[in-house]
Formats: C-alpha cells, structure tokens, sequence
C-alpha cells in the first residue's frame, strides 16, 4: 500500500509554537477580564450592557467567567476546546451587539 500522507513538521517545535499561541490569546483575554472581575467585586454600582435580556450583574458575571476562567483553562491546556467555544461565543455576542448598537445610533 502506497503512502499518501506524508508531512516534514518538526513536531517539537509545532508543539512550542501551539503553546505559544495559546498563552498569548490567554494572555489576551485575561487582559480584558481582569477590569471586568475588579468591576464585578468592586463597591461602585454595576454599569454593564445587557445584550440579551438577562440582567446587567447576571451578563458581568458570565463575561468575567468566559474572559477569566476559560482564559486559564486555555492558558493550563484543560477542557480547551470546551473554554474555547464559550469564548468564542462571548466575543460573537460582544461583536454583533457591538454591530447592532452602532447601526441603530446612525
């Protein structure tokens, strides 16, 4: 049988560089969830928007629980393709509300 697959990737270095990548966009996202968490436990009033209805506290909390938590789970390598979805989803309500909300003001 003929081999039809074959690649020349130098899987240490592959594997580096998929670390990288992963740390950084932890890195990146924690960064935007940390002013959120020290809003989130801070003693000023909760002044969040509320894209989907559920309440302004309610919206914070599971923005600071994808931005935080699952920015650790992806930086520590656990449950990422799970993490990864909810920040993906997260920042696809963040974009299209963003969308929404500069279309309406026009």
């Amino acid at each position: 049988m003929k081999n039809t697959y074959t690649t020349s990737l130098n899987l240490p270095i592959t594997d580096y560089g998929l670390l990288f990548l992963r740390i950084a966009i932890a890195a990146l996202m924690l960064g935007h969830g940390i002013p959120k968490l020290t809003m989130l436990f801070g003693s000023q009033e909760i002044s969040f928007g509320d894209p989907i209805g559920i309440g302004q506290t309610a919206t914070l909390t599971l923005t600071v629980f994808a931005e935080v938590i699952c920015s650790i789970l992806i930086a520590v390598g656990l449950a990422t393709r799970l993490a990864a979805f909810v920040l993906a989803f997260t920042m696809a309500i963040a974009f299209f509300c963003s969308t929404c909300s500069r279309s309406f003001s026009k």
